[in-house]
């Protein structure tokens, strides 16, 4: 399912935004990760996920925070 709203997302959406949203993952899953265990997470955690994001967000986004048809 994530595959085929990848290149369905592809088709009307440039490639630097799929990719960002796509690798927001990195994020999510120790967030989503520290809901079900009802704790918070890691200061380190914390601190790689910010980093993450702010990477790529620095590598894929170049225009304004819009959400378009393919996203």
């Amino acid at each position: 399912m994530v595959m085929t709203a990848e290149l369905t997302g592809l088709k009307t959406t440039p490639t630097a935004t799929v990719s960002f949203l796509e690798n927001t993952a990195v994020v999510f899953v120790p967030l989503f990760e520290a809901a079900l265990r009802r704790r918070l997470p890691g200061r380190w955690t914390v601190l790689g996920a910010a980093t993450a994001l702010a990477g790529v967000a620095l590598l894929t986004l170049r225009e304004s925070l819009s959400i378009g048809a393919g996203e």
